[in-house]
């Protein structure tokens, strides 16, 4: 699906100026806003209904933005994720820095995502934002997160404020099932956070080829 300039200017627009932002995946449509407006994080913890020391996933373009946050990964962790990005993999770590989306222990959740035809817009949006597109499901707390499109829509028309669905016919092409969520441990190793479209014996025969 070719995408208008049109819709992904209004997107970029709207989030530059606090707008919380619906937007499609590699999995479920998701919320973002700008990490820079304090309104429009207000905003999200309000729809949500989210503790606010709860920070969000964040989408890169690259792995090599992911390595300008993250401080430097265990041994054989880069060429793991070479194989493993992009795709439907959340992975969290040490963060360089301290900054909003960084959570209470230092870490930050990053994922890559896979680019198809059906997600040009996410595609357009992370190669002209600056590097960290922050990203959370469309839910209650607590409650399912809705998995299509429609739905999704469906859901954000019931509030008022500064929310920004795109005109996209998606429909339910976006995949049912969340990332995986993964931390990485100082050991090396890793630990299962959330198993979603990616599964753990896929991950684990990853990291047997490129520690061999």
């Amino acid at each position: 699906m070719k995408i208008d300039q049109f819709v992904v200017d209004d997107f970029l627009q709207k989030w530059e100026s606090g707008f919380l932002c619906l937007h499609p995946t590699d999995t479920i449509p998701g919320i973002s806003f700008n990490p820079q407006s304090e309104l429009a994080y207000a905003s999200l913890l309000e729809l949500k209904k989210r503790p606010a020391n709860k920070t969000c996933i964040c989408l890169v373009n690259s792995l090599s933005i992911a390595l300008e946050q993250w401080a430097a990964l265990p041994d054989g962790w880069v060429d793991s994720l070479k194989e493993l990005w992009p795709g439907s993999l959340t992975v969290v770590w040490q963060a360089k820095t301290k900054h909003p989306l960084v959570r209470d222990d230092g870490t930050i959740a990053l994922r890559c995502p896979s680019i198809s035809a059906e997600t040009p817009l996410i595609a357009e949006v992370l190669s002209k934002t600056s590097g960290l597109f922050p990203s959370t499901s469309v839910n209650l707390s607590g409650e399912p997160s809705f998995t299509d499109w429609k739905q999704a829509k469906d859901f954000l028309s019931k509030f008022q404020g500064n929310i920004f669905t795109p005109d996209l016919d998606l429909g339910a092409s976006c995949n049912r099932l969340p990332s995986t969520i993964i931390k990485i441990l100082y050991s090396g190793s890793y630990e299962m956070i959330r198993e979603g479209a990616l599964r753990k014996d896929q991950i684990d025969k990853v990291i047997e080829v490129t520690n061999t």
